[in-house]
């Protein structure tokens, strides 16, 4: 079996820096968050993680600014 690297996340919600986690990807750092948080049985309901979103660490170091497009 082969092990999966993890990644360090920075976790948003409604584009706001909750925190950083571990994961393979970035729903699994998502759900690994939610965990965290105390929601636990709640994850299996996608109307809970679709206002969360993840990006890579910067440097895997913590991420507050999330870079957006400008117009």
């Amino acid at each position: 079996m082969k092990k999966s690297k993890k990644i360090l996340y920075a976790i948003f919600k409604n584009q706001k820096h909750l925190g950083n986690e571990l994961g393979t990807s970035k729903k699994d750092a998502i759900k690994f968050y939610l965990i965290a948080s105390g929601y636990g049985d709640l994850t299996a309901k996608k109307e809970l993680s679709k206002n969360y979103s993840a990006e890579i660490a910067i440097n895997g170091v913590h991420h507050y600014l999330k870079k957006t497009k400008k117009m």
